[in-house]
């Protein structure tokens, strides 16, 4: 409950910082487009991984990999 209240009062500061700057307000609507842009592009990432890691592994002699 404590963290939770931290971290309200921190978003508030933060909000209230931003607009004497000049700059919008970072909403929740916001956090989570930028959490799930985040986790398409993780995502992205952790195919090209895979893919790399499998090309590898049977360039190297490995007849299966842990993705198969």
């Amino acid at each position: 409950m404590a963290l939770k209240a931290a971290a309200d009062e921190l978003n508030t500061f933060i909000n209230d910082f931003r607009e004497e700057s000049g700059r919008q307000r970072y909403e929740a609507s916001d956090a989570e487009r930028d959490a799930m842009s985040f986790m398409e592009t993780l995502k992205k990432q952790v195919s090209a991984y895979m893919e790399e890691a499998k090309r590898d592994m049977k360039a190297a002699g490995f007849e299966t990999t842990p993705w198969d």
